[in-house]
């Protein structure tokens, strides 16, 4: 989820919005589970990722592919790359 909209119901999913959740994707691929498998509180879990809270690389992720969805999960949706720069 866009994290500007776990505050703001009203903040539209955009393109970028997309880009973010395919950032958490790339995590999950290379991490094997879940982002943030041991959080039980949503609502904590929500406001932390509203306030920039990511999950953590894996050791030997190739730095290229880390730099790229790390790009993706943003903070600000005008950060994130346009899906060419992605692909």
């Amino acid at each position: 989820m866009e994290p500007k909209r776990i505050l703001d119901q009203s903040f539209p999913y955009t393109k970028s919005s997309d880009i973010y959740s395919f950032g958490v994707l790339m995590w999950e691929i290379s991490s094997g589970y879940p982002p943030f498998k041991d959080c039980e509180n949503i609502i904590t879990l929500g406001l932390a990722i509203n306030r920039g809270a990511r999950e953590t690389a894996i050791p030997e992720t190739p730095i290229e592919y880390e730099e790229l969805y790390k790009k993706c999960w943003g903070q600000e949706p005008e950060q994130r790359p346009a899906i060419s720069e992605v692909l």
